[in-house]
């Protein structure tokens, strides 16, 4: 799909270089690369080894081109699309190179459905795909905060059997989202930087506005990163107090039996001159005894504890 705006949009066969209209595209890869040999483009082409915390991104004087990993919603762990920008005088192509269900195609028809053409400018363009890219970003959010908040409600009634389980999913997804942000960011930084003079200086303002955007999320992130290490260590309170109540009812159970092992220790002894051995009532005289020695011990602590 190739879009020249004049005051209307009008849809193209194909593409050619350079561009005396401002054009905007979704190629596929085939047509990416016949488009760079045709235009004598050097550009690189993605690696295996490129993932969110590593993205190409190459500026030349005719050109700005970055390969990005977008995140699905609902699916932040899940297969990402990877798709190519390509940024030329006049000309905005977004390359599809993996993308399963057509997302990014959706996301470029509804930047195009909302663009005023007489409005329309380069890095306007490009802004409003990422706006489209990014649009159920602040749901996803919510749905995060939801989450932690139910997590600490169930850490504060003890309701929480897989605790440890949801908050290891909940930092690996916070975590893919702050890099996904970085990543983004990074792109914004060299567009806005505008080193082969593709924009004009009036028009570099949409791309700070987009960098504000990211940056903000990407701060929302990290709050929610916070807000899950606070849940833990509330966690781990709990934990550490249940081990000192269970730890005061170990203390009190051996102050307590003490006493009693002196005396048990005592009489096991059986010395043939032990009194108690040929006395009628020595047995009932140390049950009497013991009891007598758990009545004052017990007594002691409550007093102390008073």
């Amino acid at each position: 799909m190739i879009v020249e705006i004049h005051k209307i949009l009008i849809q193209k066969e194909k593409l050619s270089y350079p561009c005396d209209q401002l054009t905007v595209g979704f190629i596929s890869e085939a047509e990416f690369q016949a488009f760079v040999k045709q235009a004598d483009l050097s550009l690189p082409m993605p690696k295996q080894t490129e993932t969110l915390m590593r993205n190409a991104v190459s500026v030349n004087e005719e050109a700005f081109w970055c390969v990005l990993h977008l995140i699905n919603p609902g699916q932040i762990l899940g297969e990402r699309d990877q798709i190519g920008l390509l940024v030329l005088k006049n000309c905005f192509l977004v390359v599809d190179l993996a993308d399963a269900d057509d997302s990014t195609g959706e996301a470029v028809n509804r930047m195009l459905q909302t663009l005023r053409p007489q409005k329309a400018t380069l890095p306007r363009l490009i802004c409003g795909f990422f706006r489209e890219i990014l649009i159920q970003d602040p749901d996803i959010h919510e749905e995060l905060e939801l989450r932690i908040d139910t997590l600490e409600k169930e850490v504060f009634d003890w309701k929480a059997p897989h605790f440890r389980r949801q908050v290891m999913q909940l930092g690996k997804e916070l975590l893919t989202l702050n890099r996904y942000y970085e990543q983004l960011i990074n792109m914004s930084d060299h567009l806005e930087e505008n080193l082969n003079d593709l924009f004009e200086e009036n028009e570099l303002r949409s791309f700070h506005l987009l960098n504000d955007r990211l940056l903000r999320y990407r701060d929302n992130v990290q709050l929610l990163r916070d807000r899950l290490t606070q849940t833990q260590q509330s966690y781990q309170a709990q934990l550490d107090y249940q081990l000192n109540k269970s730890m005061k009812t170990l203390s009190l159970v051996t102050t307590i039996c003490l006493p009693l092992s002196l005396i048990a220790g005592w009489y096991g002894m059986n010395f043939t001159t032990m009194p108690e051995l040929q006395w009628t009532y020595g047995y009932l005289y140390v049950i009497v005894l013991s009891a007598a020695v758990v009545s004052l011990v017990v007594g002691l602590l409550k007093h102390k504890k008073g």
